[in-house]
């Protein structure tokens, strides 16, 4: 009986494998220059978790864990125990089926976060520039999660009621960013606020997700001093953030 446990084992990995590579021919053909950017390795490092995590959680087909992939691409790979997100959790561990799971969380994205109508596009693009905008000055003076997650929401205040509201986010914040600030050694206000906004906008998992690959070589980077290598992660986020500034507007053009 051991025997044919792992041999079985092993053909739903094989199948798995094979499913994953049909599921990344569909990420490159959807989004030909984000895969592009990503690369194939990190791409297919992507696809590989997505659809181990969705067979986990009861998906059976093609279909099922191309759907859990899409899903993973808007929210982060790690959406699935992301404290910011609890609802996902919550629903991939019921006992409803699959496809309904995936009804349910895909909805509940279309309402809240995904950016497919004018007016989420808009919202998403004034939240970029508000971004873009900060003074750092007044950053530097934050002593407390408050401060961090009321300039969030000034930043993006749809995201941040989404996302249970002022008190709620700071919680889990608190929750998110806690061990990983120790890891990388940050705690100077400004690399606080700066992880905190990483989390905010690409998930808990920011720091090792294969979709943020950038995000892992700067938090990891040898650098020493601490203001040197905030000061690097910055740069890239913003060069990030202008470059997704202009995908927001030609999308928009689209639309109007």
């Amino acid at each position: 009986m051991h025997v044919d446990g792992l041999l079985l084992e092993r053909m739903a990995e094989k199948r798995l494998l094979g499913l994953s590579d049909a599921v990344t021919k569909t990420l490159k053909e959807q989004y030909p220059k984000q895969c592009r950017i990503l690369g194939d390795a990190e791409l297919k490092s992507f696809c590989d978790e997505c659809v181990t995590k969705a067979y986990k959680y009861g998906a059976s087909n093609y279909g099922e864990l191309r759907s859990y992939t899409a899903l993973a691409w808007v929210l982060g790979s790690g959406f699935d125990d992301d404290p910011l997100l609890p609802w996902a959790q919550e629903i991939l561990e019921s006992e409803e089926l699959f496809e309904n799971k995936i009804e349910d969380m895909t909805n509940r994205v279309h309402d809240v976060y995904y950016f497919a109508t004018l007016k989420k596009l808009q919202e998403y693009q004034d939240a970029l520039n508000r971004l873009l905008g900060l003074d750092f000055s007044d950053i530097k003076k934050f002593t407390s999660y408050v401060d961090v997650v009321r300039t969030l929401e000034y930043i993006y205040p749809q995201r941040v009621e989404a996302l249970g509201g002022r008190d709620l986010l700071k919680e889990r914040l608190k929750v998110a960013c806690y061990e990983k600030t120790i890891r990388y050694n940050i705690d100077h206000p400004i690399g606080i606020f700066v992880y905190a906004s990483l989390v905010f906008f690409l998930g808990h998992k920011v720091d090792d997700d294969p979709l943020f690959g950038w995000a892992k070589k700067y938090l990891n980077d040898d650098e020493p001093r601490m203001a040197h290598k905030l000061d690097r992660l910055v740069k890239v986020i913003e060069k990030r953030v202008r470059n997704m500034h202009r995908e927001i507007e030609a999308a928009v053009e689209e639309l109007i």
